[in-house]
């Protein structure tokens, strides 16, 4: 049995949702876009200074006329070159702020 002011609430409910659906679509796709964006900057940086440490391979190598010590600026080199960095473009302690964390601080303002 329903009466009228049930009719309302749920056309209230029902017409309120589709924004809403539309809005939290929006913030997650805004969401996405934002950290695709950092991680091509972050991997644009890192293969940047890669590059750049391989076009300056040669010249360090041949700065030092000693081998041991050649060797070593190689592997240095190679070290620097194969492990991942960190550019500071892609820390885990940002992406874990929550909306309703971001709300409240607003809302303190």
């Amino acid at each position: 049995m329903c009466t009228a002011d049930d009719a309302t609430t749920v056309e209230i409910v029902s017409s309120s949702a589709v924004p809403l659906l539309v809005v939290a679509i929006g913030a997650y796709l805004i969401r996405l876009s934002v950290q695709q964006f950092r991680a091509h900057r972050h991997l644009q940086v890192l293969n940047m200074s890669k590059a750049d440490a391989l076009a300056t391979f040669h010249r360090i190598i041949g700065s030092h006329p000693n081998t041991e010590v050649q060797a070593a600026i190689a592997a240095a080199l190679a070290q620097f070159i194969f492990n991942p960095g960190s550019t500071g473009l892609l820390e885990s302690g940002q992406d874990q702020i929550t909306v309703v964390e971001s709300l409240s601080s607003l809302a303190k303002r």
